[in-house]
């Protein structure tokens, strides 16, 4: 993901733990060696934090 979007391994990490924090994605770890699965979750329409 750093590499398609040009920016370093650290931004992108800190990047998806603050939408994880904000509960705009849910990663769900797999197996060993799996990479980890990814959701983009929709705001309720009454979420005045967006």
């Amino acid at each position: 993901m750093a590499a398609a979007l040009a920016r370093s391994t650290m931004t992108v990490k800190r990047s998806l733990n603050e939408l994880e924090d904000a509960g705009l994605i849910l990663r769900v770890r797999q197996g060993f060696g799996e990479p980890n699965k990814i959701y983009v979750l929709i705001p309720k329409k009454e979420d005045s934090r967006l």
